[in-house]
């Protein structure tokens, strides 16, 4: 059998060669038509790639948020809750406790308001960061003093760690470090100074998140942020993030909401699979002309063979040998136009990416992979099969007497 496909092939590659501007002008279709899938599948893994890369670029993938919910779908309309379900300092120990090995957890909220030392008539306007305790391992910065512990954070106390641009606002003369402060006029001992080259120009004060329960009497909905050690640990992550909270309250997908930047990646990659099937389809038509190319050069082939095709069978040939034959030789021409196109394809796109760089202005890569070539070959066989099929069928049923004596 493989010996049979292999001489087909054979054949088929001598008629190639016997007519290659038939043959050329028969496949032209789908040399076409398989260069512009070849280019259109290059650009749209580059423009995957390109948009991965930006968004990790702004977005780090490592990273996973844990807010409550401000809206809810009613009649597939998002309208805003009435009743949020506000995350607790509780909540977050409990999450802490079951994915703190595999990443850093952190919670805060904040809002604005008024700073000034105690006994002074002079304030500023500050940034109110409420964080836990867990703040001094999510950013790097020199720490004048120390920050806040549990203890201080489940008890509540009035402890404060500044900005340097804030502390020396309130005196530039001295140190505020172990003095008290009021914060919207409430008494903070200031426990620590910070700096790093992110908050030089920032005026915010940072206290426990406990104390921000409650905001001019309203209630306050902290957010969670979740900073894992490796990418890889973050789905586990995030599952056991909302195990967590379902064991906790009822409902909990519809209170509270778990998301990745992840997200974002697969919303992109989705608009570019739409990109690949829309444009490979068009493209297909181009494909389907090449089709119907290749069934005439067999067609003609089968015409032109018919004495040949008499001898074989007098000689003992079934008829399916001779549909194998032609179907081998219909794939073979196939596949040697799906070829040619994957070369002008590849040639086409490495002439039109500098092109794209010089005029946008950007890296814009292209990517070819091994999936594209296994997609073209796949369709060279398919585009064989299918249309050569008829042809074979119609050369395998000719008799011996009929075939010898055809002119």
């Amino acid at each position: 059998m493989i010996r049979n496909i292999g001489k087909s092939a054979s054949i088929a590659l001598q008629n190639i060669k016997a007519n290659p501007l038939h043959t050329f002008l028969s496949t032209l279709g789908i040399i076409i038509g398989i260069a512009s899938l070849v280019a259109i599948l290059a650009v749209g893994d580059g423009l995957e790639k390109f948009g991965r890369e930006q968004i990790s670029s702004t977005t780090s993938l490592e990273f996973m948020s844990i807010n409550s919910q401000q809206t809810e779908v009613v009649d597939d309309i998002r309208v805003p809750l009435k009743e949020r379900t506000p995350l607790s300092y509780e909540d977050f120990k409990e999450l802490e406790s079951v994915i703190g090995d595999r990443g850093v957890l952190s919670m805060s909220n904040n809002r604005t308001g008024v700073v000034q030392i105690e006994g002074d008539t002079s304030s500023s306007s500050a940034f109110l960061l409420g964080h836990a305790e867990s703040f001094i391992e999510t950013a790097e910065f020199d720490l004048e003093g120390r920050f806040y512990t549990e203890d201080e954070v489940r008890s509540g106390e009035r402890v404060t760690v500044l900005t340097r641009a804030l502390a020396d606002r309130l005196a530039s003369t001295e140190s505020v470090l172990n003095k008290h402060i009021l914060i919207e006029g409430e008494p903070f001992q200031v426990i620590g100074i910070i700096s790093n080259e992110f908050l030089a120009e920032r005026m915010t004060a940072y206290y426990p998140i406990t104390l921000f329960e409650f905001v001019d009497g309203r209630v306050s909905y902290p957010d969670m942020l979740f900073r894992a050690n490796v990418v890889e640990e973050l789905p586990s992550a995030q599952e056991d993030a909302k195990r967590v909270l379902s064991e906790r309250y009822e409902a909990s997908d519809k209170k509270f909401r778990v998301a990745t930047n992840e997200g974002r990646i697969a919303q992109f990659q989705q608009s570019i699979l739409i990109f690949k099937l829309v444009m490979g389809m068009i493209t297909g038509i181009s494909v389907l002309v090449g089709g119907i190319g290749v069934m005439n050069v067999l067609l003609i082939s089968v015409t032109e063979r018919t004495r040949e095709i008499g001898i074989r069978k007098a000689t003992g040939a079934k008829r399916t040998d001779i549909l194998m034959q032609f179907l081998s030789e219909s794939v073979t021409v196939s596949l040697v136009g799906c070829i040619a196109g994957l070369i002008v394809g590849m040639a086409a796109v490495f002439a039109f990416v500098p092109v794209v760089k010089m005029v946008a202005e950007i890296d814009f890569p292209v990517a070819f992979t091994w999936t594209t070539v296994g997609i073209i070959l796949f369709i060279g066989f398919i585009v064989g099969m299918v249309f050569g099929t008829y042809p074979a069928w119609r050369a395998s049923k000719l008799t011996p007497v009929d075939a010898i004596r055809h002119e």
